[in-house]
């Protein structure tokens, strides 16, 4: 008995190790599970072209495209809701990558610009449509303001106000290039909305970059610069080629005319305290002291120091001066000597030929 007992067993587990389980049917998708086809609409807004797609799955994906079929890139992954104070200009702020001109400093605190890939931002309504065709690399949206929309894209600064439920373009500041006659043109570019610097051309050769605080053209062929550095700001004389003739020796230049075909020059430093300006040093290295001189156009020294000199305008003519300007002529000046004594003199000694 015991052995028939294991034998049963024995069977009965040689059995269990040889048969395989059969699979388990899997139940047939039902139709409201079988994915469709997106639904993809298409707008028209400007010069641009909206495709809003929905998906299956309920998401929708927006894309638009430039005037020449090129895909800007706007997704809803990239979309966020207008916080409240944007409510009234837009229902959705979207963003793609971009690109975007920065104004930088170097290690030595010197101003450069740098195109980086940035966010660039669409504003959208609550139909996925941009309520301006402008990708803007920076904005602004404001409530109980005399406008609604500041903002800037490649250069150019705009704003918008709203009329009757549109957004109209009530100003833009283009990146400017005026033409200064012998070749010249004069440039400003905006690196944000409230920011911008000048620049210059010669025959579209970029002089100087759009990294100035100011530039000035006299005589035909002398450019005068403003910098503002990351510690100060820096006065510079160049030529017509963009050579620098005198570099940071002068906190304060300027020039007047003395008749319609010579000019004056003055320079000087610890003229004006409330601008922080950098240190200036001579054509040795040396520091440059405190005081007024008289100077040429390349700045170089062409009468004694002096605390101060003030030129005396005379209101006979104004004769042509810069690029747009008419100023009246300098033929004297009082100037403030070492001991405190002043005299009005005559300059003619130190006028110059254009």
């Amino acid at each position: 008995m015991k052995k028939l007992l294991l034998l049963v067993l024995v069977l009965l587990m040689l059995s269990a190790c040889g048969v395989e389980e059969e699979p388990v049917a899997q139940e047939p998708h039902s139709e409201a599970e079988i994915s469709s086809e997106p639904e993809t609409e298409t707008k028209k807004y400007g010069n641009l072209t909206v495709e809003i797609t929905k998906e299956p799955d309920g998401n929708e994906t927006v894309k638009v495209f430039d005037s020449e079929g090129k895909r800007v890139g706007i997704d809803y992954t990239s979309l966020r809701r207008a916080r409240p104070h944007e409510a009234h200009v837009c229902s959705y702020v979207a963003s793609f990558e971009g690109t975007e001109r920065l104004y930088l400093y170097d290690e030595n605190g010197v101003p450069y610009s740098e195109e980086v890939q940035a966010p660039n931002y669409y504003l959208l309504d609550e139909n996925g449509i941009p309520v301006v065709d402008i990708a803007f690399e920076h904005f602004e949206i404001f409530e109980n303001m005399n406008i609604d929309i500041r903002g800037n894209s490649k250069g150019n600064a705009y704003d918008f106000v709203k009329e009757n439920g549109e957004l109209v373009l009530a100003w833009k500041d283009e990146s400017l290039e005026s033409d200064w006659g012998n070749g010249f043109t004069y440039t400003h570019y905006y690196y944000n909305s409230h920011s911008w610097q000048y620049g210059l051309k010669k025959d579209e050769k970029v002089l100087f970059d759009n990294l100035y605080s100011g530039i000035s053209l006299l005589f035909g062929d002398t450019v005068l610069l403003d910098l503002d550095c990351a510690d100060g700001c820096k006065r510079m004389i160049a030529d017509e080629n963009g050579n620098i003739l005198c570099d940071n020796k002068f906190e304060y230049i300027w020039f007047a005319p003395f008749d319609e075909n010579s000019y004056i020059g003055t320079a000087g430093n610890g003229v004006d305290d409330r601008v922080e300006y950098l240190p200036v040093f001579d054509e040795n290295g040396e520091p440059m002291p405190d005081g007024m001189w008289f100077i040429d156009k390349e700045g170089n020294i062409i009468s004694e120091r002096f605390e101060h000199i003030v030129l005396v305008f005379s209101k006979d003519k104004k004769v042509p001066w810069g690029v747009w300007e008419e100023m009246y002529c300098a033929k004297t000046a009082k100037v403030t000597f070492s001991d405190g004594t002043t005299e009005i003199i005559d300059i003619s000694e130190y006028a110059k030929y254009y």
